[in-house]
């Protein structure tokens, strides 16, 4: 929005002033000793919304105004999803079959996820059926000017696009097909593949949700994490990559090519770390030439060495017996964050891959370290020793068994996690920083997951686990009874139809009414 230079609280819409409305909110706030006090803030909002500061982006976007005479205000779609969202929600869970599934989404109730369903016939289903702003590629190439706009686009990789506010033909405009007044695009113009091949996404853009059938030729605005032909996430690659070994048979789980039920759960608790298979041997023959300095052995070079002697040994994976898993975790941290990490959690560092990545082979690039540079050889040997560094301060053994190091607690009891950061490629991801001791209680990652196929019976066959377990009262039988199955990689067959559901009924039914 540009300003008033004469008042601040007024930006120009198609050459006349508006307001900025204010509003002052006041809460009432529990203090540790019992007493409450009174705690106020005062909101600014447009037309469009509320005004935002994205200082924390960069701070050449703070101030009232910014260095333009500009201040940002922020449109969302799903101001009005709640009420279509529940609609949506108990429509998918009345479908009978894919078709109704598929038109349950043309509802648009859902805010920001990916959609993928499959049935007994055979055929799958991908969707990024949800509330994406009605901008079209030609606003985007008109109403993102001046500075502030382009600025923004880059510093988050158009996750987060600045529309010139003082121009009207930049408003989201209308499609016929989406809800009134709602200004999303409708179902039919979102990306979206019907296929008996596969489908597979993990929170990347929909461009690769079949690595063999891309989806392509829509506005930058419908998948900014990794938009057409953009380097995609390690986790992205490594799923493609496991789904193609299953169905040539090469993985080692059976030599029969596709999934059964057993081979498809096998594949999400096998542990590979991605980024160790693209660069760890490079690694080790930068490790080989390391020279180490007699009489100094807290240096640079040291510390390094102690981290390619753990690394040598490992086995690329973070299963509960994998030792050394937590050094490669904090020597990639350290190498995102000397390459110039983006928004999208890749590294785009041209001088870092031997091999940079193809939009044409967006799988298999990139890879590799070019070890022909001395800069690269220098970042392995510093990301190395900061690694050490990083563990011996948490009082983390380089080479405790992974089981060890990251745990989930209930009450007393430490359960041991396998999985990892899905940032270094792990598919089945666990999130959580370095802390004293260890990776302790995750705060995002592996939740709830499935596995299912069906028989010629009217129930599905779903194999369950909920890492988290059922219960958050830690005096239940179920505060940590899953978590501890999922630990010993164990999956629990799930009662779907009535008269499963029943035998496995624990208490009294629960009757809403009005």
């Amino acid at each position: 929005l540009t300003l008033n230079p004469e008042n601040p609280l007024q930006y120009d819409y198609d050459g006349e002033w508006r307001d900025i409305v204010a509003e002052d909110i006041e809460i009432e706030v529990l203090l540790a000793d019992g007493s409450l006090e009174t705690r106020g803030q005062t909101f600014y909002t447009s037309h469009y919304g509320p005004i935002m500061n994205l200082k924390d982006i960069s701070p050449l976007f703070d101030g009232w105004p910014m260095f333009t005479g500009t201040v940002l205000a922020m449109r969302d779609a799903n101001t009005s999803t709640a009420i279509r969202g529940l609609e949506q929600w108990i429509t998918k869970a009345q479908a009978t079959n894919l078709d109704e599934y598929v038109e349950a989404l043309a509802i648009i109730g859902n805010p920001v996820f990916h959609d993928l369903a499959a049935d007994r016939h055979g055929d799958a289903f991908y969707g990024e059926i949800s509330t994406i702003p009605f901008v079209t590629t030609q606003q985007l190439v008109d109403c993102i000017d001046g500075l502030i706009g382009p600025l923004l686009a880059e510093q988050t990789s158009n996750v987060i696009i600045a529309l010139n506010g003082s121009r009207s033909e930049c408003e989201w405009g209308d499609d016929p097909e989406a809800p009134p007044g709602s200004n999303v695009y409708g179902a039919s113009s979102l990306p979206q593949l019907r296929t008996t091949h596969y489908v597979a996404n993990s929170n990347n853009s929909y461009w690769l949700s079949d690595a063999n059938n891309p989806l392509t030729g829509f506005p930058v605005i419908m998948g900014p994490v990794g938009h057409e032909n953009q380097q995609q996430f390690l986790r992205t690659r490594i799923n493609h990559i496991m789904i193609a070994q299953r169905l040539a048979g090469n993985d080692g789980f059976d030599e029969s090519p596709k999934f059964t039920l057993d081979t498809l759960k096998q594949l999400m608790y096998d542990n590979r770390v991605h980024a160790a298979e693209l660069v760890l041997d490079d690694v080790l023959s930068i490790c080989a030439g390391i020279e180490v300095i007699i009489g100094q052995p807290d240096s640079v070079p040291s510390r390094a060495l102690e981290a390619c002697a753990v690394l040598a040994q490992w086995d690329r994976r973070v299963n509960l017996d994998s030792r050394g898993a937590q050094v490669f975790t904090e020597f990639w941290e350290k190498v995102r964050a000397a390459t110039g990490v983006g928004f999208q959690d890749v590294v785009e560092n041209d001088d870092f891959w031997r091999v940079d990545f193809d939009p044409q082979d967006p799988i298999l690039t990139p890879r590799g370290i070019d070890t022909d540079l001395e800069s690269n050889h220098n970042l392995m040997i510093n990301a190395l020793s900061d690694a050490v560094l990083e563990l011996d301060a948490a009082d983390v053994g380089l080479d405790t068994p992974w089981g060890e190091v990251q745990v989930l607690e209930r009450n007393q009891e430490r359960v041991p996690l396998h999985g990892g950061d899905g940032k270094m490629g792990v598919f089945g991801a666990i999130e959580v920083g370095l802390q004293e001791g260890g990776y302790i209680n995750p705060g995002s990652g592996n939740s709830y997951i499935q596995a299912v196929t069906w028989d010629e019976s009217d129930c599905p066959l779903a194999d369950v686990i909920l890492t988290t377990s059922n219960s958050s009262d830690p005096a239940s039988d179920h505060y940590a009874d899953q978590s501890r199955l999922y630990s010993n990689k164990e999956w629990l067959r799930f009662p779907f139809c009535d008269s499963d559901i029943e035998a496995h009924q624990i208490g009294e039914t629960l009757i809403l009414q009005e």
